[in-house]
């Protein structure tokens, strides 16, 4: 395992603990008792900041930068199976509350994101998971790195999509609670 990776599962893993259980609905037990296959990622932002600077992502691009790490690290998962358009695949819908927070002048800090994320087979859904408040954490010393680099206003629009990828790792992480 690579450290990018390993560093990723424990943000997930840490992250994890701030997510509710999944609320199953009738007819999910056939899926949830063998290897989940997802063929669809769907995810939808409500982007909340206070200013939109050059540079920084917009709503749609934050909900497509979400999508692609997450199809990603399902594609490296040894848990979950991602097919694109698989026959009896299952679909899920991310609906994303984040919070852009600035630091110093166009200087963010570490965002902070709710929601919650949807599992449907064709239009019946399966189940459905919220998760509270909560903001990224990267694990251990690299975590002390963001948090310095934020406290003298250095991270920024080019650091936004590390941010990004940690959620997507938690909602991934997410996906293998199903």
């Amino acid at each position: 395992m690579n450290i990018k990776a390993a560093f990723l599962a424990v943000a997930a893993m840490f992250l994890a603990g701030c997510a509710s259980t999944f609320q199953y609905s009738a007819g999910s037990e056939e899926y949830r008792n063998k290897p989940l296959v997802i063929s669809a990622v769907k995810v939808e932002v409500r982007l909340d900041s206070a200013k939109q600077p050059k540079g920084y992502l917009t709503e749609s691009e934050i909900a497509e930068t979400v999508r692609a790490d997450m199809i990603r690290l399902l594609q490296e998962n040894n848990a979950i199976t991602y097919i694109e358009n698989a026959a009896d695949g299952l679909s899920t819908t991310v609906k994303l509350n984040y919070f852009r927070k600035f630091s110093y002048g166009d200087a963010i800090a570490k965002p902070e994101f709710s929601g919650s994320i949807y599992v449907d087979h064709g239009s019946k859904r399966l189940g459905s998971r919220s998760f509270a408040k909560a903001t990224t954490k990267f694990g251990g010393f690299t975590d002390a790195l963001v948090n310095a680099e934020v406290g003298v206003g250095k991270w920024d629009h080019e650091d936004e999509p590390r941010d990004l990828e940690v959620i997507a790792s938690v909602l991934v992480s997410d996906l293998e609670g199903f």
